[in-house]
């Protein structure tokens, strides 16, 4: 039912896709953190991660910025939430971790139908907007054949330098 790819990618890589992202002007970048309702997510300012890896979620949403998209979030916790990507207009986005010489993948998901009892199908809108998202970021990165990994020039570069390990 959903739809992957696992990404490696540096934090300049991260930078290159969000310019790519941006110029192309129909997405919104989404943190994993939401407003104090607990009912919606909060802006995300940038892909990059920076320099403390560990202290910032792997996690973020790309959603489209033509129209308010359907996130649905649901409260678990006083701290903790969950967005239901079945149900939701987003692309789910793990960045890779990259740390102390060590890189393992991320992912991009995003369902295009979902089960609820019968098959329910997302919006054409939506479908078409995330399949344009997924084709731009994965046309701007290498494809290892054997794995299936899209990997960021930068990333690319430092694994094959021996300045980054590739860790499952």
């Amino acid at each position: 039912m959903g739809r992957q790819c696992q990404l490696i990618v540096t934090d300049d890589d991260l930078g290159s896709l969000e310019a790519l992202l941006r110029s192309r002007g129909d997405t919104s970048f989404l943190s994993s953190s939401a407003n104090e309702a607990r009912n919606a997510l909060l802006p995300l300012r940038s892909l990059r991660v920076g320099g403390d890896a560990k202290a910032l979620s792997r996690i973020c949403y790309l959603a489209p910025s033509e129209w308010i998209p359907k996130v649905e979030v649901v409260s678990l916790s006083d701290v903790k939430i969950d967005v239901r990507i079945q149900e939701s207009e987003v692309i789910e986005f793990w960045r890779s971790y990259c740390a102390e010489g060590q890189i393992q993948g991320g992912r991009l998901y995003y369902t295009p139908q979902y089960w609820n009892g019968t098959y329910v199908r997302k919006s054409e809108t939506f479908v078409k907007w995330a399949e344009g998202v997924v084709r731009a970021i994965k046309k701007s990165l290498v494809r290892d054949k054997a794995s299936g990994d899209y990997t960021g020039e930068d990333a690319l570069s430092k694994i094959d330098a021996g300045q980054l390990t590739l860790i499952p």
